[in-house]
């Protein structure tokens, strides 16, 4: 019994005390801060009351040297005050807003959109879009989301189940396991492991890698499978396993009691052909049709062509490029709901799986009926509003990157569902309905982020799967004509960021008298990051030297709360005690003359701040001040010897 028990306990220790050493360890790394932070929000470096989204965070996702950014560095309070909304927008790169990024975002756009339906509330929309990610990773980032009061959660995503990290068909998958690659996920938040992660990979790289693998873009190089039939067996468990990431992020939501709002995934269909075409071995007979088929539709006889692509497709139906060609007579002949039939056929038969089928939508849809999750099918809404009656370059750049004027369109789907049903404050009657809402005149983006954005798509669509494997384009081989085109390259090269970039453009602009193009820069900038007081103090002094002093006034103000520095205070204060407003002028000016009290003009306005407030023996001891280090500052010892003699008569 004895000899038992002993064997017992020592098989026990066998297994506590690596267990104790592996938390120890861990405990120590954490403790000395050893290894990098890749928590998804950590403390803003100059304000520690906010946090922000921290940019490494997709370290965790990515195995080498890649992985995906954040559209974004949104910043939030680390306690959320009351009136405050917050919403977390999840997804991939269209969350992100690939190819503009920050401001271009629908998650940008729909905040402005409820700002104006929610006057009296605070409204943040917190963008955790990030680069070429599945669900896996969706899910992940909003099980740390969960514990920042959220009060909706907006879901964008789907394209990247196939390609995206850990996807079934990728290079970054986990052995295409559920369980495998959960075990990693969660393992991913723990230093050791992040520690050993990093060995192995600069011991594999250490081995060196293909030359071109380092010019391919990261869309190439995630790619593994580059064709999978429709209902193959990968293709069924990457559906299955997507329904399981989504089911769970419905019930994670639920469980702490947050709407949660799911767009369904739309993507270019009438100017996007299929990029892999699989033709069924067994049809036979058909090539000569294709040939007729082609001949009919060069020659402008749509009415033939059709007749004659549908003979095909009677003989091959999982031909995707077929069922495209079909789709553009159908088009040809305004048979406009015909062929969106017809392109979504050729992109659910695509092989190579960059945009999420019908089966995705149809899931997300059925998901939405039997939960308390709200769908947006933004296809109809994406349709409804096209003038073309499809969804093409009319609102795409390329396969399923939206341009500005699709994003402009699925923050308005999102923004129209969230308001018309109450999804954020149910007792409170919005101001708007979701159909009023207007974009055109709030995208914060500059002819910088355009020229940016085009540079992006040309790099991405000048290589495969666009073109041949082995053509590619650098950043470098772009070419430059001015100013602008210059400053983007630098962006997109990652030469400056986004700031630097659009702070040097508008010092262009400045310098060469375009100082409507400045000011367009930098209000950019005040709505991008709106806690950095840099780019309200920059536009608040090109205000000021353009003596524009109301419209500086706001910005001048925001810079004073973010950073109290001298010339910020000194003109809010001067330009309210101008509008007739001492009151509120006097902690301005008290705040710029304790800042810098060499600053004898600030010093002279809160003199007369002071005066124009009935405190005249404060007024006068500033006077006496100023004059005894610049006794002839101009009208300073007039105003002196009239507050002195009224203070004698008195």
């Amino acid at each position: 019994m004895h000899k038992t028990l002993r064997n017992w306990a020592a098989n026990l220790l066998l297994l506590v005390i690596p267990l104790l050493v592996i938390g120890l360890t861990e405990y120590t790394l954490r403790a000395l801060n050893i290894g990098e932070d890749l928590r998804l929000f950590v403390p803003a470096r100059h304000n520690p009351d906010l946090m922000v989204v921290n940019q490494k965070a997709g370290k965790r996702f990515f195995s080498g040297g890649d992985f995906g950014s954040f559209g974004t560095q949104d910043m939030f309070r680390k306690i959320k005050p009351p009136g405050t909304l917050r919403i977390f927008a999840l997804g991939g790169s269209s969350t992100a807003g690939y190819p503009y990024m920050f401001s271009g975002s629908f998650p940008a756009l729909l905040e402005t959109g409820l700002t104006r339906a929610y006057p009296t509330f605070d409204v943040e929309v917190i963008n955790l879009g990030m680069t070429a990610v599945t669900s896996y990773t969706v899910l992940d980032l909003a099980r740390e989301a969960i514990h920042q009061g959220p009060d909706l959660f907006v879901v964008y995503m789907g394209h990247n189940e196939f390609y995206g990290t850990l996807g079934s068909a990728s290079t970054q998958r986990i052995g295409g396991s559920y369980f495998l690659t959960w075990s990693y996920l969660n393992l991913s938040h723990f230093k050791l492991f992040q520690l050993f992660r990093g060995l192995l990979h600069r011991a594999v790289s250490s081995q060196g890698s293909p030359a071109d693998v380092e010019h391919r873009t990261l869309m190439a190089r995630m790619v593994g499978d580059e064709a999978i039939p429709l209902n193959s067996d990968l293709y069924s468990k990457t559906l299955d396993h997507f329904n399981r990431n989504l089911s769970r992020l419905i019930q994670l939501a639920a469980k702490y009691d947050i709407p949660i709002v799911i767009g369904t995934p739309v993507s270019n269909l009438s100017d996007q052909p299929p990029f892999v075409s699989l033709r069924d071995s067994t049809a036979a007979g058909i090539d000569d049709l294709l040939i007729i088929a082609s001949v009919q539709s060069a020659a402008g006889n749509y009415a033939d062509a059709m007749e004659t692509y549908e003979s095909v497709l009677r003989v091959d139906s999982t031909y995707a490029q077929i069922w495209y060609d079909y789709g553009q007579a159908l088009e040809a002949l305004g048979r406009h709901t015909q062929a969106l039939q017809a392109y979504t056929c050729a992109r659910d038969l695509d092989g190579l799986r960059f945009r999420a089928s019908s089966d995705f939508i149809r899931l997300i849809e059925e998901l939405g009926r039997s939960t308390e999750a709200t769908v947006v099918n933004l296809d109809s809404a994406l349709v409804c509003r096209s003038q073309f009656h499809t969804i093409g370059e009319e609102y795409f750049l390329e396969h399923l990157h939206p341009n500005l004027e699709g994003y402009q369109e699925i923050a308005r789907a999102f923004a129209q569902t969230i308001i018309d049903e109450r999804l954020l404050v149910p007792y409170v009657v919005p101001e708007i309905s979701g159909a009023e809402v207007d974009y055109r005149d709030h995208v914060a983006v500059t002819g910088l982020d355009s020229v940016a954005a085009n540079f992006r798509i040309r790099l991405l669509t000048a290589g495969w799967p666009f073109k041949a494997r082995g053509r590619t384009l650098r950043a470098g081989d772009l070419p430059v004509h001015n100013k602008t085109e210059e400053i983007a390259l630098k962006l997109i090269s990652g030469e400056l960021n986004y700031e630097r970039a659009h702070v040097e453009l508008a010092t262009y602009q400045e310098n060469r008298g375009a100082i409507d193009a400045a000011v367009q820069e930098y209000t950019v900038l005040t709505e991008t990051f709106p806690w950095s007081a840099s780019p309200f103090v920059k536009l608040g002094q090109l205000l000021v030297n353009q003596r524009r002093f109301k419209d500086a006034l706001p910005y001048l103000l925001r810079a004073s709360e973010l950073s109290n520095d001298a010339f910020s205070r000194k003109w809010a204060g001067t330009i309210l005690l101008e509008q007739g407003q001492a009151d509120q002028a006097l902690p301005h000016l008290v705040s710029a003359v304790s800042l810098n009290p060499l600053d004898t003009q600030a010093r002279y306005n809160l003199a007369g701040a002071y005066f124009r407030a009935g405190h005249n023996a404060e007024a006068l001891r500033e006077l006496e001040l100023l004059l005894s280090r610049q006794p002839n500052f101009p009208d300073a010892r007039q105003f002196y010897d009239r507050l002195k003699a009224a203070q004698v008569t008195e």
